[in-house]
């Protein structure tokens, strides 16, 4: 079964501008714009950080050796 996202989650998210996925940290939750589930506040752990935003959980990817 997966995991929930929790805050201070390290996972992949899909950059928009390169279609890549990156390295992205959670910072803080929020009800889902949509109705169904949250909302996450991401930071970029390669960008700057005003580039962080809100993205959907569904966006959010488990990185494959996740130990924790």
């Amino acid at each position: 079964p997966r995991r929930p996202v929790a805050l201070g989650d390290r996972l992949q998210c899909v950059w928009a501008e390169d279609g890549q996925l990156h390295p992205v940290v959670t910072l803080r939750s929020r009800p889902s714009t949509t109705g169904t589930g949250l909302d996450w506040y991401i930071h970029w752990t390669e960008f700057n950080k005003r580039l962080d935003g809100w993205v959907p959980e569904s966006k959010l990817v488990r990185q494959r050796d996740e130990r924790r």
